[in-house]
């Protein structure tokens, strides 16, 4: 499998600092202010997308051809996109407005739901 799209890479890596960015904010909300469902697939979303998906998608076609099936990866990005969009709608539903959001933990769950967003 050719990998000829140098202009990925750069992107991959961007999502990846975004997941990891969310991973830390999650937590945060996890350990402050509400332990629910969707705190805790916004949880597994940026495991998935920082630490699983996204340095799968980056490597694998560059450095190991073999495990870069032509039809895991679209499968991986699908699933992905899912994740997140799911995610980002549910964590968003509960989401005040942002003026009636007076504490950090409000502002971190606003910023999640942000850089949620602009993961994929």
């Amino acid at each position: 499998m050719a990998y000829t799209t140098a202009w990925l890479q750069p992107v991959r890596g961007v999502q990846t600092l975004f997941g990891i960015a969310v991973f830390g904010l999650i937590i945060y909300i996890l350990a402050v202010y509400k332990y629910d469902a969707v705190t805790k697939l916004m949880l597994f979303n940026s495991i998935w997308a920082g630490f699983v998906a996204t340095p799968y998608l980056a490597l694998a076609p560059v450095h190991f051809p073999r495990i870069a099936h032509y039809l895991v990866i679209p499968v991986v990005e699908a699933s992905t996109f899912i994740l997140w969009l799911v995610g980002v709608i549910l964590l968003g539903i509960d989401l005040p407005s942002a003026g009636n959001c007076h504490f950090a933990a409000c502002e971190a769950t606003q910023a999640a739901v942000v850089l949620s967003a602009l993961e994929w």
